[in-house]
């Protein structure tokens, strides 16, 4: 019989052999960590301040994270948000991605390669959203101070930096 000593040695040699538990994974679970604020001022072209998580509880605005041009008004600014997909209700985020690829009238579903396992562009009048599947992390992009023909790019450019650090 070994000791509890041994045991969490074990476990933990273990835990830190596979990369650690996957709730861990800060980039799982708190979407400011998924990008930093060179990474998004470099993609941009412009300063942006640090990313920030709206106001609310935190287990859900922790999902949610904003990227602001630095010195600009919030309606004309130069703008990143990610959001992370977490379960709702019966549905896994694998579930939320599969819904929000279905048509939808006055919504262009375009599919983009090099990207996670899957993603797709999702293009109304009002803006595109880049969704994005890797393994079992989904989560969405959307970049706005842009013209159309730019945004598709640096949300690409942005979800590959995410995707690179799954």
């Amino acid at each position: 019989m070994r000791s509890p000593t041994s045991l969490s040695i074990i476990i933990g040699a273990i835990l830190l052999l596979s990369g650690g538990p996957a709730s861990a994974s800060p980039t799982a679970s708190d979407a400011c960590s998924l990008l930093t604020q060179t990474q998004v001022s470099g993609a941009l072209g412009v300063s942006v301040n640090a990313g920030v998580h709206p106001a609310g509880d935190p287990a859900i605005t922790q999902l949610e994270c904003q990227w602001l041009q630095s010195a600009q008004g919030a309606s004309n600014s130069k703008r990143v948000t990610v959001d992370i997909f977490g379960a709702v209700e019966n549905r896994s985020p694998a579930d939320r991605f599969e819904n929000a690829r279905k048509p939808v009238r006055a919504v262009t579903k375009t599919p983009v390669s090099g990207v996670g396992d899957e993603a797709f562009y999702s293009e109304s009048r009002v803006n595109t959203i880049l969704y994005v599947k890797k393994g079992s992390f989904v989560f969405q992009i959307i970049v706005g101070g842009y013209p159309p023909d730019q945004v598709k790019t640096l949300e690409k450019t942005l979800a590959q930096a995410v995707v690179s650090k799954q």
